[in-house]
């Protein structure tokens, strides 16, 4: 019962830990202990070894590069043999055995949960025996003296990455001996182990876990892809579904003869990009089918955003994604001089965007019949703004987007404020969008703003924390520099605790990546 119990433990927590997500490390520096049960593995043949072992072990480790490292292993040892007495009882001897091993690591596959790794190792041993075999003259007591030693080692281990930190790890090691003493029973010229040497053999099975204390930059071999740090919103991953077209049919149609606009949910596109999926491409090509029932009608095609990047940015890419869709019916014989598009942006939104299923439901294509004139977005100056006293005095549409935000929600986020790879340095593209955000500043001369730095949580908790205030104490500097009183501004870093979306996707991180402005009274 206690074998199954232990199964289930093990397969529990190994299909628990493939779920999480690998933080691996270019270089990495830990701490950590072994219990360790030895046992001879070649010894005299007028002894015989017995199970009475166990030792422990510490280490100290230096992972050089993601694959390969060194590990510093001190460990004490308790080695059980006996032999027959010519009275024919059992003598018990024990050996107890001190050892300094340095050890080379060689990671096999680093970004898996259960990472297995093989070594090889180099080390001192020092020992002393408590009841030797005496051999039939009787004239082997010189053996219970101290000795040293020299030993080599060769080992196979994995490592059980189940947490952020701290980790598992099983072993074992095949170790010779550089002298045949180890037993209490020497023989000058005895052949042992699988090095065909005159030393002992035994071998270590040990069970313990590692502490990583210091961790570098953070690697990227496990990605198949470098991560987006521009990401402007959350993708909607769409399975393959059974599309019920006699159901699209009769959305379409129901539609053209109420002439009322109609929005097909499952019509989305590869992530930041204009191109169709091709679940997209089945709904379409009905759609293209019931609009050539109906030749007479022209039909206006809207894209849509949620509120994530600058508006500028959702504007384009609201244009991109309409323009496929006229691309895609188009190829399906719709005459082009029927299909008209247009892109809102963010500007309509029909859900909240404060929560990612309504950022979801606001990114959107909208088909709708078209009577020459296109009224469903909201141009940029009908914003209204709370201050009238900036008519006339912004200078483009996203410093006016970014004042009526400020004024009118109280908080501003930008994804697309970006720094340098594990830096505080902002990147020129970020300079250029800061500048947006200086210049209202300096107009508006009695708001007050805190900067908020936000991480996704791939690193240490410390070190999220750390890099977070650092990028949001560089923003305030550069708004400084821009002639904004330092009296107006704060900072504050919030690390990973403040997430906006999932960090078990690259998209989710890039999202929580983010840089956010509140208004302070």
């Amino acid at each position: 019962m206690k074998y199954s119990m232990l199964v289930i433990l093990i397969l529990a927590s190994v299909i628990w830990g493939q779920e999480r997500d690998i933080k691996v490390y270019k270089s990495s520096l830990y701490l950590g202990g072994s219990g360790n049960y030895p046992r001879y593995m070649t010894i005299s043949d007028k002894s015989i070894a017995s199970h009475g072992n166990f030792g422990l072990s510490g280490h100290i480790g230096f992972n050089v590069t993601e694959h390969f490292g060194f590990r510093l292993t001190p460990s004490y040892l308790l080695l059980q043999s006996f032999w027959y007495g010519n009275d024919g009882s059992e003598q018990d001897n024990y050996v107890n055995m001190a050892t300094l091993n340095i050890e080379a690591i060689y990671n096999i596959l680093p970004c898996e949960i259960i990472s297995p790794y093989f070594l090889v190792g180099y080390g001192a041993t020092y020992f002393k025996s408590s009841n030797p075999y005496l051999g039939p003259n009787g004239n082997r007591d010189w053996i219970k003296d101290a000795y040293t030693g020299y030993q080599a080692l060769l080992g196979l281990g994995a490592e059980f990455k189940f947490w952020d930190d701290l980790s598992i790890k099983a072993e074992f090691d095949y170790i010779t001996a550089s002298n045949n003493k180890i037993d209490g029973n020497e023989h000058v010229n005895e052949v042992k182990g699988i090095l065909q040497s005159n030393g002992d053999s035994y071998m270590n099975l040990s069970f313990g876990f590692y502490w990583y204390f210091w961790t570098g930059e953070e690697s990227k071999i496990c990605e198949p892809f470098s991560i987006r740090e521009v990401i402007r919103e959350v993708p909607v991953e769409v399975e393959t579904v059974l599309i019920d077209t006699v159901y699209i049919d009769k959305v379409i149609e129901k539609a053209i003869i109420k002439r009322e606009s109609f929005v097909l949910e499952n019509v989305r596109f590869k992530f930041d990009e204009d191109v169709l999926t091709s679940e997209s491409e089945i709904i379409l090509r009905n759609v293209a089918r019931v609009l050539n029932k109906y030749p007479e009608e022209k039909i206006e095609i809207l894209g849509h955003t949620d509120n994530w990047g600058t508006d500028e940015y959702n504007l384009d890419l609201s244009e991109r994604r309409a323009k496929s869709v006229k691309q895609f019916l188009v190829a399906q014989d719709i005459d082009s001089t029927r299909l008209f598009t247009a892109g809102c942006g963010e500007r309509n939104p029909i859900a909240d965007n404060s929560t990612s299923q309504g950022r979801a439901i606001n990114r959107r294509i909208e088909f709708s019949i078209y009577d020459g004139v296109s009224s469903k977005c909201p141009k940029v100056d009908e914003i209204e703004l709370d201050d009238s006293s900036l008519d006339g005095k912004l200078d483009n549409d996203e410093q006016k987007r970014i004042a009526a935000k400020l004024l009118q929600g109280g908080q501003l986020t930008f994804t697309n404020v970006r720094f340098k790879f594990d830096s505080d340095e902002l990147t020129d593209n970020s300079k250029k969008i800061l500048d947006n955000v200086a210049s209202v500043l300096n107009k508006l001369t009695d708001l007050k703003l805190e900067i908020q730095g936000h991480t996704d949580s791939k690193g240490s908790r410390t070190y999220n924390q750390n890099l977070s205030e650092r990028r949001a104490n560089s923003v305030k500097n550069f708004l400084i520099n821009k002639g904004i009183s330092s009296e107006r501004l704060s900072s504050v870093g919030f690390g990973e605790s403040n997430p906006v979306s999932t960090n078990n996707t690259d998209e989710g991180r890039a999202k929580n990546r983010r840089i956010e402005f509140r208004k302070i009274n």
